[in-house]
């Protein structure tokens, strides 16, 4: 009977240990599932924030400045900026949030090495670039020695892509150049130390890539806009002018017309006279 008891009073003791467990386990998943959900949150939040400013913002480095720092301050980066590939094949930072125990890179340019024309085609097609360790990614070594100089231990590089306008009719889909041009990279470098960069983080910086490449393209626009603007002004300055010119060339026509019609008048009175 002893036996039965003590068998009983373990039996419902191990219930009660697999139940908190289970509540335990429970409790985790939910937490961990809160987690997410909030950070998927913040993250349609942010890129929503910045879709909003590029909607009411036309100024470019003003939109290039609020995206590196809400990324820089989303992810805890050490630094974040916006790399501008230029045509000539160099490269500079034209945009940067770093904390203040790291150098800057920002307004500095750099030779076409740091970013070599055989990795445009790559990005241009939508290649992102993840390195938890800048020692063991693939970077070439000497590259290795050029990040480190700016403390660099991991990053992350996402491109900004426009459509190609230059791309000619009778090109296949499937040349290159694509239909898309590599404007330039969105990066976030860790210093502190090496991090493992997480799946949402990337599609965070994605999303927000798209997002500049559309204030890119409604910047352009909007200069073109401007210029085509002064273009039509100046153009109806100048016919203003011309008209302006022929009413009065038109005038002293009338006027040496007049003068010409009355000497005939009194010419023609002194005929008369005769």
């Amino acid at each position: 009977m002893n036996n039965v008891i003590v068998m009983g009073l373990c039996f419902s003791i191990l219930l009660l240990f697999a139940g908190y467990f289970y509540f335990k386990q429970e409790v985790t998943k939910r937490r961990r599932a809160e987690m997410v959900l909030q950070q998927q949150t913040e993250r349609e939040r942010l890129v929503t924030q910045i879709a909003q400013h590029i909607r009411q913002s036309l100024d470019l480095d003003e939109v290039l400045a609020t995206t590196v720092e809400e990324v820089q301050r989303f992810l805890q980066a050490d630094r974040v900026l916006i790399y501008r590939l230029w045509e000539d094949g160099t490269g500079s930072a034209i945009n940067e949030t770093v904390l203040p125990n790291y150098p800057t890179i920002l307004g500095q340019s750099f030779p076409e090495e740091v970013f070599p024309r055989e990795y445009h085609q790559a990005y241009s097609l939508g290649k992102t670039l993840t390195i938890a360790n800048i020692e063991q990614g693939e970077i070439e070594p000497c590259l290795v020695d050029f990040v480190k100089q700016f403390g660099v231990k991991a990053k992350l590089v996402v491109p900004i892509l426009q459509e190609n306008r230059e791309v000619e009719a009778d090109l296949s889909p499937d040349s290159f150049p694509n239909r898309t041009h590599l404007w330039g990279l969105l990066i976030a470098h860790q210093c502190s130390n090496f991090r493992k960069w997480q799946d949402w983080e990337l599609e965070l910086m994605t999303q927000l890539a798209t997002q500049v490449a559309i204030a890119i393209q409604q910047s352009e626009l909007y200069k073109q806009l401007q210029q085509l603007n002064a273009e039509l002004e100046q153009r109806v300055q100048q016919r203003t002018q011309e008209l302006a010119n022929a009413n009065t060339s038109l005038r002293a026509e009338i006027t040496e017309r007049q003068r010409i019609e009355l000497e005939l008048r009194h010419t023609n009175h002194k005929l008369q006279a005769l």
